[in-house]
């Protein structure tokens, strides 16, 4: 871990924290802050077919996975990374198959406790995982503890399981601490356990971010944090609506306060619609309603209008969320979303949420397509919405970029092509690290366009 510039500290309402040092300089945008390697992790459902088990690495068409020969579950990118997995999974190997048949919270859990059955000195009052807050007391007498609990007992070895009250800990501690892996991409892949970055507290508006090496994490400065500010990182989507981040935060036991949750104004831009007279915005009150336009004093929002709008809204989630087995494939979620953004666009303002959802994945779609005058479209549009919603030097933002800039190149565009991958170069530095791999790509097209 990474401690030069932080330090841990308690407050009376969070407990600890990091914050940077008191006495010590401020911690500029990009800084390293911590790197630590996970106590323990496991591949996302879906995932364990197509990546390394120990490296997180894809499956290359040239190189097919390696597979090992005793539990024909756990695979390997080759026989180094099988060696380098020996130890870890010799413990776990007769029951991997059972286990991978669990959700990833659970699969997770599991390979805790093949890990610390063999290693007793790991658990107690000193072990890696002794600092991690459980919740015990909160989760103590939930159904939702009992039936996961319930279920985990059906998929593992009975001789590994501590004593109750030790499991319904580590139970806690695993769901409440652990990190999503993600790709290059952002694409989560797996969760972790990262004890030394799990001390880091919450804030929908972070100043640091986590990105990844394979399973190695990196926490770093967004921005400039001064000596005595709290170090937070964002347990959630922050561009969700308060609401849906505060049900997702309330897995950990924790009221947000933060500058995003208390700024009703952004909330309100969140949920704009249309003006049915001006086409103006027009924001709800506290209570969701839209009462009048301040461009052209439309004020007759009727019962009608608000059906119209439920049910717009539940069009563009159910273009997200809901499955489709009879069209499936990137050109048909690239056509539904495009259906869908021309439909919401009767009723809500280019920017509300939903509309920024649908079009994340419409450009996501163009540029796996190649359809790079619509992935510049969706793009410029998505450029506003993270300038709206997102903190600055967001890895969100500098991906967009540097896509852009793929885009702009192959229309033959040198000139926006080298202003977009600028841009994306100087935040990927900031999020990533100026030697990461996605910084080399950012340069080799930088390269490309400037022969």
């Amino acid at each position: 871990m990474v401690r030069e510039h932080a330090e841990i500290f308690l407050s009376p309402d969070k407990g600890r924290g990091l914050r940077c040092k008191k006495n010590g300089p401020p911690i500029k945008a990009g800084t390293l802050i911590i790197e630590e390697d996970p106590y323990c992790f496991t591949l996302l459902e879906g995932q364990e077919q197509e990546r390394c088990h120990y490296c997180l690495e894809e499956q290359s068409p040239e190189a097919p996975l390696k597979t090992c020969p005793k539990c024909s579950t756990a695979k390997y990118c080759d026989e180094d990374c099988q060696k380098a997995a020996y130890k870890e999974h010799l413990s776990e190997c007769d029951g991997y198959r059972r286990l991978m048949q669990l959700p990833f919270h659970l699969r997770l859990l599991g390979r805790i406790l093949y890990r610390q059955s063999t290693r007793e000195y790991e658990q107690g009052a000193l072990g890696p995982m002794c600092d991690l807050c459980p919740h015990t007391e909160a989760l103590k007498n939930s159904a939702e503890l009992r039936i996961q609990l319930q279920k985990l007992l059906l998929f593992i070895n009975k001789d590994i399981l501590p004593d109750r009250l030790q499991l319904e800990s580590l139970y806690g501690k695993s769901s409440c601490n652990c990190f999503a892996i993600h790709d290059l991409d952002l694409k989560d892949i797996g969760v972790g356990l990262y004890p030394q970055a799990a001390m880091i507290n919450h804030s929908c508006k972070s100043n640091c971010v986590s990105t990844f090496r394979g399973t190695k994490l990196q926490i770093r400065a967004l921005v400039d944090i001064q000596p005595g500010e709290e170090i937070c990182y964002s347990y959630t989507e922050k561009g969700n609506v308060t609401r849906e981040r505060q049900d997702v935060l309330s897995k950990y036991f924790f009221d947000c306060q933060c500058p995003y949750c208390l700024d009703d104004d952004r909330e309100a831009v969140m949920k704009s619609v249309k003006c049915p007279s001006c086409q103006a915005q027009v924001k709800p009150n506290k209570n969701d309603r839209y009462e009048k336009c301040s461009s052209c004093g439309f004020s007759d929002f009727t019962a009608e209008f608000y059906e119209d709008l439920k049910d717009y809204v539940q069009y563009a989630d159910d273009v997200m969320h809901k499955p489709r087995v009879w069209a499936t494939g990137v050109e048909c979620d690239l056509i539904f979303r495009e259906n869908c953004l021309v439909e919401l666009d009767k009723i809500l303002h280019p920017d509300n949420i939903h509309v920024v959802r649908i079009l994340v994945g419409a450009f996501a779609a163009a540029v796996k397509l190649q359809e790079w005058t619509k992935a510049i479209e969706y793009g410029k549009r998505l450029d506003r919405a993270y300038e709206l919603y997102l903190p600055p030097n967001e890895p969100d933002t500098g991906l967009l970029y540097y896509k852009m800039g793929k885009a702009y190149y192959h229309l033959g565009d040198s000139e926006n092509a080298l202003i977009n991958l600028r841009k994306a170069k100087k935040l990927l530095c900031v999020a990533y690290g100026r030697d990461s791999q996605l910084v080399d790509y950012v340069e080799d097209w930088l390269e490309f366009c400037e022969e």
